[in-house]
């Protein structure tokens, strides 16, 4: 009998256990790369190099030279084909924000990178450096990783998503523009493509 009610005791506290395991918020750790940066006011506090998606507030601080990453950026609209080509690009886009083609880093038949070449020269093109810090959205969530990939790949040291891409910016209350914006482009990279192979 006795045996009956430690089994009963056990299955009790056992089952009390997941259901307020299950019914807490999960904890947040420094290795997640989701969108968690601390917000004070106004202000939203800097974050990792290594955090890849960030909010809308965090661009938005870096636009307004609100964050150490305002001194060398460039934010890029990806999608397939030329600024006149995007829909969304001409349709309205983050203010100083430049349309990257996708097929600049992978091409055909299997849509893999090209040639480290080719890719260093797309970077320089649009003005991007080792140092340059590099914040992307876009439509298609697979090209614009695929972006971010290459550049990390190629040794940009710090690229970030939007994460929630252009929706969760017009969300957040912050305007558009229509105006296409052309790089500056640049003449050395800073390290040998991939730096990350």
């Amino acid at each position: 009998m006795k045996k009956r009610y430690l089994a009963l005791l056990f299955l009790l506290v056992l089952m009390m256990t997941i259901f307020v395991g299950c019914g807490q918020e999960p904890k947040s750790s420094d290795n997640n790369l989701v969108n968690e940066e601390v917000e004070k006011g106004d202000m939203v506090e800097a974050i990792d190099e290594k955090k890849v998606f960030v909010s809308p507030k965090w661009v938005k601080s870096v636009i307004d030279g609100e964050q150490e990453e305002s001194k060398n950026y460039i934010i890029l609209e990806a999608s397939w084909g030329t600024a006149a080509d995007s829909p969304d690009y001409n349709t309205g886009h983050i203010p100083g924000a430049v349309h990257v083609d996708i097929a600049s880093i992978e091409g055909e038949p299997f849509w893999n990178l090209k040639t480290p070449e080719e890719v260093g020269q797309a970077m320089l093109d649009l003005g991007i450096s080792k140092d340059t810090v590099v914040i992307l959205y876009g439509s298609d969530v697979s090209g614009t990783a695929r972006v971010a990939y290459a550049y990390l790949w190629a040794g940009v040291e710090n690229v970030k998503v939007l994460d929630g891409s252009l929706s969760e910016w017009e969300k957040s209350g912050y305007e558009l523009e229509t105006i296409a914006n052309l790089p500056t482009p640049a003449t050395e990279f800073g390290v040998k493509v991939p730096a990350n192979p």
